[in-house]
């Protein structure tokens, strides 16, 4: 498996959990989606953070597609 494509998997996951944080808090529940009491600021900074980090994830994926020689393990 290339590192490019583990990148994307992985911003898909973590993008999946903003949203199932999201859908929390709109809900205002006070647990996260694995029961973990948090309230529901921890659930908007869950969201936040899955976001972040699928972003980031997204953006080394897409800068290995445009440079092929980073892209392999």
């Amino acid at each position: 498996m290339k590192a490019s494509n583990a990148a994307l998997f992985a911003s898909g996951v973590f993008f999946g959990g903003a949203v199932d944080h999201a859908i929390l808090v709109a809900m205002r529940r006070d647990v996260t989606p694995y029961g973990v009491k948090a309230g529901v600021s921890g659930n908007v900074l869950f969201a936040g953070a899955d976001l972040i980090v699928a972003g980031v994830l997204y953006r080394i994926h897409t800068k290995m597609q445009l440079n092929p020689d980073r892209g392999g393990l």
